[in-house]
């Protein structure tokens, strides 16, 4: 009986290791993917932060997730990480990132940063340092869009955001939300808010959310990462000529802002670029 229990006991314990193991060998050749490929350059001048979709995943995927995630952020040294959820700090993913990658002492930043210091305003605004004497704002946005087309608070919440971005001399200005800026059926020109990032010079809206079907519109160039959730993210380039879709499942988005570009990579769970959208100052260009 005892021989039965260590044979088994064995048999547990080898299978666990080959499983680790598989992991291991799994995550060092996706940075691998990544590095030799020479897909993402690099400038010492340049300033990295990672976007990912929120939610439950299956604890294999999970674990991969994270494990690249944590190694990307440590290659390109991100400086934060953005989680796109609209259970803001309540989201799984980001309590089991958060608890799974504290030691690289990177924050995560959600919509729900808006909770408190800027609940009334409906946005919190995040400026961001880059190299070059740069200056990124990530301006957290907290509304619902077509409620806010369509009530009076909803408009004051627009005109106090259209006024922070008329006033704003940042070089990079990228919005966050958790709901989408268009729907499937009315075009980007028909939302209020999409004119007013147009005018004022938005040049990029982050969000866990996104019109469904595979249409192009104009005005936009959208790139995503879904799952059969469509969790995200979707990093949609205001003033672009098209919308892109790809299904690669689980996966997120490394942003690389330069003082003239920013270059948003696609970046699979196998560790691969399948999609790049750059953004130029003066100018947008779709890749």
């Amino acid at each position: 009986m005892e021989r039965s229990l260590t044979w088994k006991i064995t048999i547990v314990t080898q299978f666990c290791l080959c499983v680790a193991l598989f992991v291991a060998l799994n995550i060092g050749h996706s940075i691998d993917n990544i590095h030799r490929s020479n897909t993402i350059q690099t400038n010492p001048n340049d300033f990295y932060f990672v976007s990912v979709g929120g939610g439950s995943r299956a604890s294999n995927h999970q674990t991969l997730l994270l494990k690249l995630m944590g190694k990307v952020i440590k290659l390109y040294n991100a400086q934060f990480v953005v989680n796109l959820s609209e259970l803001g700090q309540d989201d799984p993913f980001l309590q089991n990132a958060t608890h799974h990658l504290q030691s690289l002492k990177v924050p995560w930043y959600t919509t729900s940063i808006l909770k408190g210091e800027g609940e009334e305003l409906g946005y919190v605004v995040k400026q961001i340092k880059i190299p070059d004497q740069n200056v990124l704002d990530v301006i957290f946005y907290h509304a619902d869009f077509k409620q806010d087309n369509s009530t009076g608070s909803g408009n004051h919440r627009i005109h106090r955001l259209t006024n922070l971005l008329k006033a704003s001399t940042s070089d990079w200005r990228i919005v966050v939300g958790s709901q989408s800026l268009e729907g499937c059926d009315d075009g980007p020109q028909k939302s209020d808010l999409y004119r007013e990032f147009l005018k004022y010079g938005v040049d990029a809206y982050l969000s866990a959310q996104s019109c469904n079907g595979n249409v192009q519109k104009e005005g936009m160039t959208h790139i995503h990462n879904i799952t059969e959730m469509r969790r995200g993210p979707y990093f949609t380039s205001i003033n672009e000529k098209r919308i892109l879709h790809s299904d690669v499942g689980n996966g997120f988005l490394l942003h690389r802002v330069g003082s003239i570009e920013i270059v948003t990579y696609l970046v699979t769970l196998k560790g691969e670029v399948v999609h790049q959208t750059s953004l130029k100052q003066g100018g947008r260009h779709f890749i």
